[in-house]
């Protein structure tokens, strides 16, 4: 993952309409991201199947520690 790039593609994606959630784990390599972020990723797609909206769409946020963080 290159953060710069993804973040403008998040951006680009919302401006044209699609409801996307972002997150980044801070010191997270590419290799890693997934991995690190699986709770989440997991939460998040239990509350889509559950009908929840996506909380802060478009909301690009800062990095934050991911659960899975070594």
């Amino acid at each position: 993952m290159h953060p710069p790039i993804q973040r403008d593609a998040f951006v680009e994606l919302c401006e044209a309409g699609v409801p996307l959630s972002y997150l980044e784990c801070a010191g997270a390599s590419h290799t890693a991201t997934t991995y690190w972020a699986l709770g989440e990723l997991l939460d998040y797609l239990e509350d889509r199947v559950n009908g929840e909206p996506v909380v802060g769409a478009c909301e690009l946020a800062a990095a934050v520690r991911c659960s899975g963080t070594d």
